[in-house]
Protein backbone atom coordinates (compact mmCIF):
# COMPACT_ATOMS: atom_id res chain seq x y z
CA UNK A 1 0.00 0.00 0.00
CA UNK A 2 1.16 3.49 -1.10
CA UNK A 3 2.24 6.10 1.75
CA UNK A 4 0.84 9.67 1.68
CA UNK A 5 3.51 11.03 -0.23
CA UNK A 6 3.67 8.34 -3.14
CA UNK A 7 -0.12 8.15 -3.21
CA UNK A 8 0.41 12.56 -4.00
CA UNK A 9 2.95 11.55 -6.53
CA UNK A 10 1.52 9.24 -8.19
CA UNK A 11 -2.20 11.73 -8.46
CA UNK A 12 -0.22 14.83 -9.43
CA UNK A 13 1.98 12.58 -12.40
CA UNK A 14 -1.50 10.96 -13.52
CA UNK A 15 -2.90 14.52 -13.63
CA UNK A 16 0.01 16.24 -15.48
CA UNK A 17 -0.64 13.79 -18.60
CA UNK A 18 -4.33 14.70 -18.70
CA UNK A 19 -4.93 16.35 -22.05
CA UNK A 20 -8.49 17.29 -22.59
CA UNK A 21 -9.77 17.28 -25.95
CA UNK A 22 -10.21 21.23 -27.15
CA UNK A 23 -10.55 22.75 -30.87
CA UNK A 24 -6.91 23.94 -32.31
CA UNK A 25 -8.90 27.64 -32.56
CA UNK A 26 -10.21 27.66 -28.59
CA UNK A 27 -8.64 30.72 -27.18
CA UNK A 28 -5.67 30.06 -24.58
CA UNK A 29 -7.76 31.05 -21.65
CA UNK A 30 -10.10 28.26 -22.19
CA UNK A 31 -7.57 25.53 -23.60
CA UNK A 32 -5.52 26.50 -20.00
CA UNK A 33 -8.91 26.76 -17.81
CA UNK A 34 -9.81 23.35 -19.07
CA UNK A 35 -6.02 22.12 -18.79
CA UNK A 36 -6.08 22.82 -15.14
CA UNK A 37 -9.75 22.13 -14.46
CA UNK A 38 -8.68 18.62 -15.94
CA UNK A 39 -5.69 18.13 -13.63
CA UNK A 40 -7.70 18.85 -10.28
CA UNK A 41 -10.71 15.90 -11.70
CA UNK A 42 -7.99 13.54 -12.04
CA UNK A 43 -5.55 13.79 -9.15
CA UNK A 44 -8.49 14.11 -6.70
CA UNK A 45 -10.26 11.06 -8.14
CA UNK A 46 -7.59 9.02 -8.21
CA UNK A 47 -6.90 9.77 -4.39
CA UNK A 48 -10.64 9.36 -3.50
CA UNK A 49 -10.85 5.96 -5.54
CA UNK A 50 -7.20 4.73 -3.80
CA UNK A 51 -8.68 5.74 -0.13
CA UNK A 52 -12.00 4.02 -0.81
CA UNK A 53 -10.53 0.93 -2.00
CA UNK A 54 -7.92 0.78 1.20
CA UNK A 55 -11.95 1.23 3.00
CA UNK A 56 -13.77 -1.33 1.41
CA UNK A 57 -10.50 -4.11 1.04
CA UNK A 58 -10.58 -3.97 5.29
CA UNK A 59 -12.95 -6.70 6.40
CA UNK A 60 -15.88 -5.69 8.92
CA UNK A 61 -14.49 -8.09 12.10
CA UNK A 62 -18.10 -8.03 13.66
CA UNK A 63 -19.52 -9.83 11.05
CA UNK A 64 -16.61 -12.56 10.64
CA UNK A 65 -17.40 -15.90 11.99
CA UNK A 66 -16.73 -16.81 15.79
CA UNK A 67 -12.89 -18.00 14.63
CA UNK A 68 -12.14 -15.90 12.56
CA UNK A 69 -13.44 -12.53 14.45
CA UNK A 70 -11.71 -13.71 17.91
CA UNK A 71 -8.52 -14.26 15.81
CA UNK A 72 -8.75 -10.85 14.54
CA UNK A 73 -9.24 -8.96 17.77
CA UNK A 74 -6.30 -10.82 18.84
CA UNK A 75 -4.54 -9.31 16.49
CA UNK A 76 -5.67 -6.02 15.57
CA UNK A 77 -7.17 -3.23 17.85
CA UNK A 78 -10.40 -3.26 16.63
CA UNK A 79 -10.97 0.33 18.22
CA UNK A 80 -8.01 1.77 16.68
CA UNK A 81 -9.13 0.04 13.56
CA UNK A 82 -12.55 1.83 13.46
CA UNK A 83 -11.56 5.67 14.14
CA UNK A 84 -8.24 4.93 11.26
CA UNK A 85 -10.71 4.05 8.64
CA UNK A 86 -12.98 6.68 10.06
CA UNK A 87 -10.32 9.17 9.49
CA UNK A 88 -10.05 7.64 6.61
CA UNK A 89 -13.33 8.63 5.14
CA UNK A 90 -13.23 11.76 6.84
CA UNK A 91 -10.62 12.89 4.09
CA UNK A 92 -12.07 11.34 1.22
CA UNK A 93 -14.94 14.17 2.26
CA UNK A 94 -12.54 17.22 2.85
CA UNK A 95 -10.90 16.68 -0.55
CA UNK A 96 -14.45 16.34 -2.59
CA UNK A 97 -15.58 19.31 -0.52
CA UNK A 98 -12.03 21.31 -1.52
CA UNK A 99 -13.00 19.79 -5.34
CA UNK A 100 -16.50 21.31 -5.06
CA UNK A 101 -15.58 24.89 -3.25
CA UNK A 102 -12.40 25.59 -5.18
CA UNK A 103 -13.11 23.91 -8.31
CA UNK A 104 -14.73 26.86 -9.96
CA UNK A 105 -11.80 29.38 -9.06
CA UNK A 106 -9.91 27.35 -12.08
CA UNK A 107 -13.08 27.27 -14.44
CA UNK A 108 -13.34 31.00 -14.01
CA UNK A 109 -9.92 32.11 -14.32
CA UNK A 110 -9.12 34.95 -16.14
CA UNK A 111 -6.22 33.93 -17.82
CA UNK A 112 -3.88 30.94 -17.87
CA UNK A 113 -0.95 31.92 -15.18
CA UNK A 114 -4.35 32.60 -12.69
CA UNK A 115 -5.91 29.15 -14.10
CA UNK A 116 -2.97 27.86 -12.93
CA UNK A 117 -2.33 29.47 -9.63
CA UNK A 118 -5.39 28.14 -8.49
CA UNK A 119 -5.24 24.79 -9.30
CA UNK A 120 -1.84 25.02 -7.50
CA UNK A 121 -3.40 26.14 -4.69
CA UNK A 122 -6.12 23.47 -4.58
CA UNK A 123 -2.92 20.84 -4.89
CA UNK A 124 -1.51 22.63 -1.89
CA UNK A 125 -4.72 22.05 0.23
CA UNK A 126 -5.51 18.67 -0.97
CA UNK A 127 -1.74 17.62 -0.40
CA UNK A 128 -1.94 18.85 3.06
CA UNK A 129 -5.13 16.63 4.24
CA UNK A 130 -3.19 13.38 2.34
CA UNK A 131 -0.05 14.21 4.66
CA UNK A 132 -2.19 14.11 7.62
CA UNK A 133 -3.34 11.07 6.81
CA UNK A 134 0.25 9.06 7.07
CA UNK A 135 -0.18 7.70 10.19
CA UNK A 136 -3.41 6.19 9.51
CA UNK A 137 -2.32 4.64 6.33
CA UNK A 138 0.96 2.94 7.48
CA UNK A 139 -1.50 1.75 10.24
CA UNK A 140 -4.09 0.23 7.69
CA UNK A 141 -1.05 -1.39 6.17
CA UNK A 142 -0.75 -2.63 8.92
CA UNK A 143 -3.45 -4.64 9.70
CA UNK A 144 -3.24 -5.50 6.01
CA UNK A 145 -0.25 -7.67 6.79
CA UNK A 146 -1.50 -8.81 10.38
CA UNK A 147 -4.91 -9.80 8.20
CA UNK A 148 -3.12 -11.53 5.73
CA UNK A 149 -1.58 -14.08 8.13
CA UNK A 150 -5.06 -15.29 9.32
CA UNK A 151 -5.18 -19.43 8.55
CA UNK A 152 -7.50 -20.65 5.85
CA UNK A 153 -9.49 -22.75 8.17
CA UNK A 154 -12.60 -24.99 6.83
CA UNK A 155 -15.06 -24.91 9.53
CA UNK A 156 -17.01 -27.94 8.18
CA UNK A 157 -13.77 -30.25 8.12
CA UNK A 158 -12.86 -32.32 11.43
CA UNK A 159 -10.13 -30.45 12.72
CA UNK A 160 -7.48 -31.64 15.52
CA UNK A 161 -5.88 -29.34 17.34
CA UNK A 162 -2.53 -29.47 18.67
CA UNK A 163 -1.60 -28.23 22.15
CA UNK A 164 1.13 -28.49 24.51
CA UNK A 165 4.10 -26.48 26.16
CA UNK A 166 6.57 -24.90 23.87
CA UNK A 167 9.07 -27.32 22.14
CA UNK A 168 7.49 -30.40 22.76
CA UNK A 169 7.65 -30.87 19.41
CA UNK A 170 3.86 -30.26 18.52
CA UNK A 171 5.07 -28.67 14.48
CA UNK A 172 7.20 -31.69 13.85
CA UNK A 173 4.09 -33.86 14.69
CA UNK A 174 2.03 -31.71 12.73
CA UNK A 175 4.77 -31.89 9.36
CA UNK A 176 4.61 -35.66 10.33
CA UNK A 177 0.78 -36.60 10.03
CA UNK A 178 -0.30 -33.67 7.65
CA UNK A 179 1.06 -31.23 5.25
CA UNK A 180 1.42 -28.72 7.45
CA UNK A 181 5.20 -27.49 7.58
CA UNK A 182 5.31 -25.33 10.01
CA UNK A 183 8.94 -23.83 11.13
CA UNK A 184 10.49 -25.59 13.56
CA UNK A 185 13.25 -24.97 15.95
CA UNK A 186 15.19 -26.00 18.93
CA UNK A 187 13.98 -23.33 21.39
CA UNK A 188 10.74 -22.30 22.89
CA UNK A 189 7.78 -20.52 20.85
CA UNK A 190 8.95 -21.59 17.71
CA UNK A 191 5.71 -21.49 16.56
CA UNK A 192 4.14 -17.78 16.91
CA UNK A 193 1.05 -18.08 14.92
CA UNK A 194 -1.70 -20.91 13.79
CA UNK A 195 -0.83 -23.08 11.39
CA UNK A 196 -2.82 -25.03 8.66
CA UNK A 197 -2.24 -28.57 7.80
CA UNK A 198 -3.89 -31.05 5.89
CA UNK A 199 -4.34 -35.18 5.70
CA UNK A 200 -5.91 -36.73 2.57
CA UNK A 201 -6.45 -40.16 2.97
CA UNK A 202 -6.21 -42.36 -0.44
CA UNK A 203 -7.10 -45.78 1.54
CA UNK A 204 -9.89 -47.76 0.24
CA UNK A 205 -11.08 -50.14 2.82
CA UNK A 206 -14.48 -48.45 3.10
CA UNK A 207 -16.58 -46.02 1.48
CA UNK A 208 -16.26 -44.03 4.60
CA UNK A 209 -12.29 -43.69 4.85
CA UNK A 210 -11.82 -43.73 1.25
CA UNK A 211 -10.97 -40.02 0.32
CA UNK A 212 -11.13 -39.11 4.01
CA UNK A 213 -9.84 -35.95 5.10
CA UNK A 214 -9.10 -33.56 8.38
CA UNK A 215 -7.42 -30.84 9.23
CA UNK A 216 -4.45 -30.52 11.70
CA UNK A 217 -4.09 -27.11 14.02
CA UNK A 218 -0.55 -26.22 15.15
CA UNK A 219 -0.61 -23.92 17.98
CA UNK A 220 1.73 -21.89 19.68
CA UNK A 221 2.71 -23.02 22.96
CA UNK A 222 1.10 -22.71 26.75
CA UNK A 223 2.67 -22.48 29.58
CA UNK A 224 0.74 -23.42 32.62
CA UNK A 225 -0.29 -19.82 34.28
CA UNK A 226 -3.64 -17.89 34.55
CA UNK A 227 -5.20 -16.97 31.34
CA UNK A 228 -4.59 -12.90 32.68
CA UNK A 229 -0.99 -13.92 32.55
CA UNK A 230 -1.12 -15.39 28.89
CA UNK A 231 0.24 -13.56 26.06
CA UNK A 232 -1.23 -12.83 22.77
CA UNK A 233 0.58 -16.18 21.00
CA UNK A 234 -0.60 -18.31 23.74
CA UNK A 235 -3.91 -16.69 23.21
CA UNK A 236 -3.91 -17.74 20.08
CA UNK A 237 -3.68 -21.43 20.68
CA UNK A 238 -6.71 -20.99 23.17
CA UNK A 239 -8.48 -19.48 20.46
CA UNK A 240 -8.17 -22.63 18.27
CA UNK A 241 -9.13 -24.94 21.09
CA UNK A 242 -12.30 -23.14 22.35
CA UNK A 243 -13.51 -22.53 18.64
CA UNK A 244 -12.17 -25.52 16.29
CA UNK A 245 -11.25 -28.58 18.38
CA UNK A 246 -13.14 -31.83 16.91
CA UNK A 247 -10.08 -33.51 18.79
CA UNK A 248 -7.12 -32.49 21.20
CA UNK A 249 -3.63 -33.85 20.53
CA UNK A 250 -1.95 -32.62 23.51
CA UNK A 251 1.90 -33.45 23.85
CA UNK A 252 3.89 -34.38 26.62
CA UNK A 253 7.82 -34.55 26.70
CA UNK A 254 9.14 -36.68 29.50
CA UNK A 255 12.38 -36.20 29.39
CA UNK A 256 14.10 -32.75 29.98
CA UNK A 257 15.15 -31.48 26.83
CA UNK A 258 11.84 -29.25 26.52
CA UNK A 259 12.96 -27.31 29.47
CA UNK A 260 9.50 -27.31 31.41
CA UNK A 261 9.32 -30.37 34.52
CA UNK A 262 6.27 -32.32 34.09
CA UNK A 263 4.33 -31.69 36.57
CA UNK A 264 3.93 -28.15 34.62
CA UNK A 265 2.53 -30.03 31.58
CA UNK A 266 0.35 -32.54 33.48
CA UNK A 267 -0.86 -29.25 35.33
CA UNK A 268 -1.80 -27.99 31.91
CA UNK A 269 -3.02 -30.99 30.57
CA UNK A 270 -5.61 -31.11 33.49
CA UNK A 271 -6.41 -27.03 32.90
CA UNK A 272 -7.01 -27.99 28.71
CA UNK A 273 -9.26 -31.17 29.83
CA UNK A 274 -11.41 -29.66 32.24
CA UNK A 275 -11.89 -26.27 29.97
CA UNK A 276 -12.06 -27.82 26.81
CA UNK A 277 -13.05 -31.87 26.61
CA UNK A 278 -16.13 -31.10 28.65
CA UNK A 279 -18.24 -31.94 25.58
CA UNK A 280 -18.52 -35.65 24.55
CA UNK A 281 -17.86 -34.42 21.35
CA UNK A 282 -14.50 -33.20 22.03
CA UNK A 283 -12.13 -36.54 21.75
CA UNK A 284 -8.62 -35.82 23.96
CA UNK A 285 -5.35 -37.22 22.68
CA UNK A 286 -2.51 -37.98 24.74
CA UNK A 287 1.00 -38.17 22.33
CA UNK A 288 4.09 -39.11 24.27
CA UNK A 289 6.81 -37.68 22.49
CA UNK A 290 11.00 -37.83 22.18
CA UNK A 291 10.21 -41.89 22.72
CA UNK A 292 13.98 -42.38 21.54
CA UNK A 293 15.11 -40.28 24.64
CA UNK A 294 12.57 -40.90 27.05
CA UNK A 295 13.70 -43.76 30.26
CA UNK A 296 10.80 -45.94 31.19
CA UNK A 297 11.05 -44.17 34.88
CA UNK A 298 10.28 -40.37 33.56
CA UNK A 299 7.25 -42.41 31.52
CA UNK A 300 6.08 -43.88 34.53
CA UNK A 301 6.21 -40.34 36.85
CA UNK A 302 4.15 -38.86 33.98
CA UNK A 303 1.57 -41.85 34.13
CA UNK A 304 1.62 -41.18 37.85
CA UNK A 305 1.37 -37.84 37.67
CA UNK A 306 -1.52 -37.70 34.89
CA UNK A 307 -3.85 -40.12 37.36
CA UNK A 308 -6.90 -41.28 36.07
CA UNK A 309 -6.86 -41.44 32.41
CA UNK A 310 -9.16 -44.15 31.24
CA UNK A 311 -11.18 -43.84 27.95
CA UNK A 312 -8.12 -41.38 26.74
CA UNK A 313 -5.77 -43.07 24.10
CA UNK A 314 -2.34 -42.39 24.49
CA UNK A 315 0.76 -42.99 21.31
CA UNK A 316 3.99 -42.87 22.13
CA UNK A 317 5.88 -41.61 19.56
CA UNK A 318 9.41 -39.98 17.72
CA UNK A 319 8.17 -36.51 15.69
CA UNK A 320 11.50 -36.40 14.42
CA UNK A 321 11.78 -39.19 12.50
CA UNK A 322 7.83 -39.92 12.19
CA UNK A 323 8.11 -43.33 14.23
CA UNK A 324 4.22 -44.59 15.42
CA UNK A 325 2.78 -40.97 13.89
CA UNK A 326 0.73 -44.00 11.21
CA UNK A 327 -1.08 -44.71 14.46
CA UNK A 328 -1.66 -41.44 15.29
CA UNK A 329 -3.69 -40.67 12.03
CA UNK A 330 -5.33 -44.12 12.02
CA UNK A 331 -7.25 -43.13 14.83
CA UNK A 332 -8.10 -39.79 13.89
CA UNK A 333 -9.42 -41.33 10.48
CA UNK A 334 -11.52 -43.74 13.08
CA UNK A 335 -13.05 -40.69 14.07
CA UNK A 336 -13.60 -38.64 10.72
CA UNK A 337 -15.75 -42.35 9.89
CA UNK A 338 -17.69 -42.18 13.05
CA UNK A 339 -18.50 -38.74 12.36
CA UNK A 340 -19.38 -39.46 8.64
CA UNK A 341 -21.61 -42.36 10.01
CA UNK A 342 -23.01 -40.10 12.48
CA UNK A 343 -23.86 -37.64 9.36
CA UNK A 344 -24.54 -33.57 10.21
CA UNK A 345 -21.75 -30.94 10.33
CA UNK A 346 -18.27 -32.49 10.47
CA UNK A 347 -18.15 -29.19 13.24
CA UNK A 348 -21.00 -30.02 15.42
CA UNK A 349 -19.94 -30.18 19.02
CA UNK A 350 -17.47 -27.51 19.31
CA UNK A 351 -16.77 -26.70 23.05
CA UNK A 352 -17.54 -23.51 24.29
CA UNK A 353 -16.72 -21.25 27.08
Amino acid sequence: MPGAQELLDIAFKQASKSNPALSQNAPNRLRARKKENERVQVSVDYLVERFEKIIHSVPNLEALPPFFRDLSHLLVNNDQLKLNLGKLQGAVKVIQKLRRELGPLVRMAKNPYDAEQQRVKIYGRVSSVIRKQAETLEFLEGVRKVLRKIPVVDLEELSVVVAGYPNVGKSSLVSQISTGKPEIAEYPFTTKEINIGHYYSSEKEDRFTRFARFQVIDTPGILDRPMASRNEIEKQAILALQTLANGILFMFDPTPTCGYDIQSQVNLFHEVRANFCTSTNIQLIIVLNKMDLATEEEIQVLFDLLGDIEGIPYFKVNSMTGENTKEVIEYILRLVKERYREGGSRHEGTAEN
